[in-house]
């Protein structure tokens, strides 16, 4: 696989290239590709000034729904958002942000709606996704805590309408 890339040494061209001989990464002369099933890892933060799109098949058309989302409120009201900094723990695997934060914790969403958790970046070998250090360092993938939050909004207004129906 490829380690790094100079962006200049890839030269312009109008079909696509193909870096290195066992890798989907590709380059058209103006777009990047990583294609098939890899991973793209970094260490870094990824500055961008257009979207970023995750987790795009949400067309209804490729789902088979299997169940409703059941008691949304007492899920959330199960979690505790609070404000953090990392420990000297975090800053041996690299997260060095000294920057007050906001969140919640990943092992007590795992409780609720454990589909919006995983083994952390850090701590994942992506050709397994498995921990690699064996302590399985947990992250919540926020953006799937979304239809929880629409379904306990959606419940706390039926709650709502009731009670100035009476």
């Amino acid at each position: 696989g490829i380690s790094s890339i100079a962006v200049n040494s890839i030269p312009y061209a109008t079909s696509t290239n193909v870096i290195g001989t066992s890798t989907n990464l590709t380059f058209d002369g103006t777009n990047f590709s990583l294609g098939g099933t890899g991973n793209l890892s970094v260490g870094g933060n990824i500055n961008c000034t257009n979207d970023i799109t995750a987790y795009y098949s949400s067309d209804d058309r490729l789902k088979i729904r299997t169940d409703l989302i059941d008691n949304p409120i007492q899920k959330i009201n199960s979690l505790t958002g609070f404000k953090y900094k990392f420990n000297d723990l975090a800053k041996s695997y690299g997260l060095c942000n000294d920057i007050v934060q906001i969140g919640l914790s990943a092992q007590d969403v795992q409780k609720v709606v454990p589909e919006a958790v995983r083994i952390a970046n850090f701590d994942m070998d992506f050709t397994s996704n498995i921990s690699k250090s064996g302590n399985n360092y947990l992250a919540i993938d926020y953006s799937r805590l979304v239809p929880l939050l629409v379904e306990a909004i959606k419940e706390q207004n039926k709650r709502i309408e009731k009670l100035e129906n009476k």
